[in-house]
């Protein structure tokens, strides 16, 4: 049984003030008088007075009590509850790693969640469903009923993703549960908006933790040699002390660097190592948050992208070298090039991919707009706005358009039968001013980055936890083994001499293929995830507040008012009968 209106309790109030009535009764004084004669009763009286004796109770103050007792129950709206066969229950689990944090005497987030899910499992009679929110909410196996059926499921609740989409989380279970369903987010921070509908419940066991961690890391060629970049953020509301261990690199032994930190400050540091040093490994002191206390750092296998320029316009090879030499990825060669940027003139060389640009006597400028295949890997962050793009409006180039201006293609691309791209540009530079603006050296940066990934390894030596690395192999192979850092080893399909590898765990993986080991590094760099600040218990929402999410009540108030009718009209009777008995 619940109560639908608790304040109305407070009319309980009212029975002190009644006792007190009947508590305080007025003591007779004696008075002499010459006769009775004209007295109509003698008997002393028992109205209430200021003089404070033993309570008398009588039948009408039960009769009285009981009445108000009655009536104030019955304004609490008291209810039954009739419980459902199974309601249907949608969990939303926070998969973010801040649900690991543990603090000196109270469990992780994710560990008291789960002991407060369980409970609630038991005491309800649900149809439950669990969905992972993480960078992509996705749900957990099939619908259970018990607690025990439910471990299993929960046992892939890591909370190792580097943030939590709970809102499209939210959203996948409405649309999964339906208008009737429950839904339950498990988190450790507060909802960002008031809940309305009475759809949504939020519980949140968070605690404000102070916690230093690995914001920042990187492992980049510095000429010959290699360099390293380590930041390490305080981020709590007052000073942290913790020590910097490196090992591996070029170190004989492991060191240690003391670190002291003012309030939400950062600190970087800078390390060269020489050309081919392994694998370098740097940790932070244990604190509330385990998981951004430790990186790894590999070096980066991909060799630079091997160009030859052969323009005969000088102006053109300037501006080329130029934005070439910006990108950091280039060396600029003679022979055995992997990109060749030429004109007409220049002889093919079908070892290489090229980029041909081609300008004629012609040109026309256009200033937009320009239409841009955002999917193709030359297009990532380019704008053309503000520049002008001198081009042939006759010029005829093969293969899929990229970029445009109306009707005149501007950039084009094929693929010829041993899979090397052959890329046209039409552009006079004489009449352009895009060779001035950023997205010049930008063009430039996804050439090479695109031409870099058809080598055989990984995309990148050194990623974030949560991002999807690109393996190129060396070999054709339909199948891969992966050993990440959470075993077993996984298998993974090869498409195209390409495979697609989840990075979900911080630590090191290595790729198995055909004659070559393929290696990198994942690290948990999130500085938002890490800032324990605004991490806080609390439980928000209410299913009762929807007539469609709450249980079927039953109200029991009327038979409360028939009670208390009874006592009052039984207080009536007696005090009926009590003015007769004292008439004279």
């Amino acid at each position: 049984m619940i109560v639908t209106a608790p304040l109305m309790l407070l009319g309980l109030l009212a029975v002190p003030l009644l006792a007190a009535v009947y508590w305080f009764r007025r003591r007779s004084r004696p008075l002499v008088v010459s006769s009775l004669v004209l007295w109509s009763d003698a008997r002393r009286p028992r109205q209430g007075g200021r003089v404070l004796h033993r309570m008398q109770t009588p039948l009408a103050f039960f009769l009285e009590l009981a009445a108000i007792l009655l009536l104030v129950c019955a304004a609490a709206g008291p209810a039954i509850v009739k419980r459902e066969a199974a309601r249907t229950l949608l969990v939303v689990l926070d998969d973010s790693y801040s649900m690991l944090a543990e603090g000196a005497s109270r469990p992780s987030p994710r560990r008291a969640a789960e002991a407060a899910l369980v409970e609630e499992l038991g005491r309800e009679n649900y149809l439950v469903r669990f969905l992972l929110a993480g960078n992509e909410p996705h749900l957990l196996g099939q619908p259970q009923q018990t607690p025990e059926q439910a471990q299993p499921l929960l046992a892939a609740w890591t909370c190792q993703s580097p943030w939590a989409d709970l809102q499209r989380a939210i959203g996948l279970a409405g649309e999964v549960g339906g208008p009737n369903a429950r839904i339950l987010v498990l988190t450790d921070q507060a909802p960002p908006m008031k809940l309305r509908g009475g759809a949504v419940q939020w519980w949140a066991f968070g605690a404000k933790l102070p916690n230093l961690a690995f914001t920042a890391a990187a492992r980049t060629a510095s000429g010959e040699n290699q360099r390293a970049l380590l930041e390490v953020t305080n981020l709590s509301d007052a000073p942290g002390r913790t020590v910097l261990t490196l090992e591996g690199g070029n170190l004989a032994a492991p060191k240690r660097i003391p670190c002291e930190l003012a309030a939400g400050a950062a600190r970087q540091f800078f390390f060269d190592l020489p050309a081919g040093a392994p694998l370098l490994q740097a940790t932070l002191e244990d604190d509330a948050l385990a998981i951004d206390n430790k990186v790894w750092l590999l070096p980066d296998p991909t060799p630079p992208v091997r160009v030859r320029l052969d323009l005969a316009d000088g102006s053109l090879r300037e501006a080329v070298a130029r934005a070439v030499r910006a990108t950091g990825m280039a060396l600029e060669v003679t022979t055995r090039p992997d990109l060749v940027v030429c004109d007409r003139s220049a002889a093919a060389d079908s070892d290489a991919w090229r980029l041909e640009i081609l300008s004629g006597d012609d040109a026309t400028a256009y200033a937009g707009p320009f239409v841009i295949d955002r999917t193709h890997p030359l297009a990532q962050g380019l704008s053309l706005e503000g520049g002008v793009w001198s081009a042939s409006p006759k010029a005829q180039l093969g293969g899929t358009a990229v970029i445009t201006a109306g009707n005149v293609t501007l950039v084009a691309d094929r693929e010829d039968s041993s899979g090397r791209q052959r890329l046209q540009m039409n552009f006079a530079p004489a009449l352009s001013s895009l060779q001035d603006t950023p997205d010049w050296p930008i063009l430039f940066d996804n050439l090479l980055r695109w031409r870099r990934g058809a080598h055989p390894g990984a995309a990148a030596a050194n990623v974030r936890l949560g991002q999807t690395v690109t393996v190129t192999l060396g070999e054709d192979a339909r199948q891969v083994e992966l050993v990440g850092p959470a075993p077993p080893a996984r298998t993974l399909d090869v498409h195209g001499r390409r495979v697609e590898v989840p990075a979900d765990r911080p630590g090191l993986y290595a790729l198995g293929a055909p004659g070559e080991t393929y290696r990198f590094a994942c690290n948990a760099l999130s500085r938002d995830e890490s800032d324990l600040s605004a991490a806080c218990t609390g439980r928000w929402g209410d299913w009762n507040g929807s007539p469609v999410h709450r249980d079927r009540q039953i109200s029991i108030r009327w038979v409360l008012l028939l009670l208390a009718m009874a006592c009052l009209a039984g207080h009536v009777v007696l005090i009926a009968r009590n003015s007769r008995g004292d008439a004279p």
